[in-house]
């Protein structure tokens, strides 16, 4: 796992913000893509 993919994972539980909304937001892929992830449970 490299710095980037760690310092993402710190996002996961988190309510993010983005001013782009209620347009699309790149904050909609960093969601999906942290909810899409196996926590191992």
């Amino acid at each position: 796992m490299n710095k980037n993919e760690r310092e993402l994972l710190q996002l996961r539980g988190k309510v993010l913000g983005c001013h782009c909304k209620p347009a699309a937001c790149h904050g909609d892929v960093l969601a999906n893509y942290l909810n899409s992830l196996d926590d191992g449970k």
